[in-house]
């Protein structure tokens, strides 16, 4: 259970530390930036189910599925805040 709570927490705190080292990391284009948003649904949502029966195949085999999907969540959350910037840009403009 723990973990569940853990994992998108960590992944926005990894996510946030890759935008204060590199902020040049983000797409400027509002376009870039939804299509990035849209790619990071689809692999949070499917690369889940995807490393599942990684799992089952031991602790070596389960850290890597684990890793996967808290990369797939560090996309998801750059990919949000790209969003955001473009976002914040053209309103600011």
């Amino acid at each position: 259970m723990a973990v569940i709570v853990a994992l998108p927490a960590v992944a926005a705190v990894l996510a946030l530390w890759l935008l204060a080292r590199l902020p040049s990391l983000l797409p400027d284009s509002f376009r870039l930036a939804v299509l990035h948003f849209v790619v990071s649904l689809a692999l949070v949502e499917f690369l889940p189910g995807a490393v599942a029966p990684l799992v089952s195949g031991g602790r070596l085999t389960g850290s890597l599925a684990l890793l996967l999907v808290l990369l797939a969540l560090v996309y998801a959350w750059l990919a949000v805040a790209a969003v955001l910037r473009t976002v914040n840009k053209a309103i600011a403009e």
